[in-house]
């Protein structure tokens, strides 16, 4: 909960922030190849193809250009525009960032199953009632040294300047430390989308369709790593300007 703790002390007129329980439902990719056996094999093709060339591209990428018959495409389609689907929110919670600790969080997470995760939101309110967002971003490289250094070199050119990166397990999120208005939130998700497949670009169109960034910070049977810091963007820019 280091991130928390460093926007509470940077922004204390931070109000409100908001969290949210969703089921860990499998993603776009898994739920395309439980369909039937034209996009199952699409699926199968794509991943075929992206080991043989050591591709690290999406598969629902690939599938687009192997999705020749219009059944199959449309099942793609449909599947692709899958919103409802995405892990949709089953509780809110606004919290007010007095009372908000480290031990409440924790209490929050051991009474989830486990197949739900805690998420928090980028949207939150101020004191004057106004709303800010903290800047997020889901990636979608697998973690390594070099990955790491490709989103970091990737952060400092949408002008990020100070931020926490976690290893998830499979890639890396971004937690922003400047907020952000409602424009600002919006060029900034847009910016990062041009840097797919480095980041995950169906999370960013979730995402702006539900008018907010949301991370988990909990593990699950899924996802049974917790996302943890593994650098601080703004240390990594002050040594460059050593």
């Amino acid at each position: 909960m280091e991130v928390l703790r460093e926007l509470k002390y940077r922004h204390p007129q931070i109000e409100e922030i908001t969290f949210v329980t969703y089921p860990d439902s499998p993603g776009f990719e898994e739920r395309s190849q439980q369909q039937g056996p034209g996009l199952r094999d699409v699926f199968h093709r794509a991943a075929s193809l992206a080991q043989s060339t050591n591709c690290d591209v999406p598969l629902w990428d690939i599938a687009w250009s192997l999705a020749n018959t219009p059944d199959v495409f449309e099942q793609l389609v449909t599947q692709s525009l899958g919103h409802d689907l995405n892990g949709q929110p089953s509780q809110t919670f606004c919290f007010a960032t007095a009372p908000l600790g480290v031990q409440y969080i924790r209490e929050k997470i051991q009474g989830l199953r486990s197949d739900v995760v805690l998420a928090i939101c980028s949207k939150c309110r101020l004191v004057d009632g106004s709303v800010a967002h903290i800047p997020m971003m889901d990636f979608r490289c697998k973690s390594s040294p070099e990955n790491q250094k490709k989103v970091e070199s990737s952060l400092r050119g949408v002008g990020q300047k100070a931020g926490y990166i976690l290893e998830s397990g499979r890639s890396y999120h971004y937690y922003g430390i400047d907020l952000m208005d409602e424009k600002s939130w919006i060029q900034f998700m847009g910016k990062c989308l041009l840097l797919s497949p480095l980041v995950d670009s169906r999370y960013i169109a979730h995402r702006l369709i539900e008018g907010t960034c949301a991370l988990r910070v909990s593990t699950s049977e899924r996802h049974p790593k917790f996302p943890t810091v593994v650098a601080n963007l703004q240390e990594r820019v002050a040594q460059q300007n050593e």
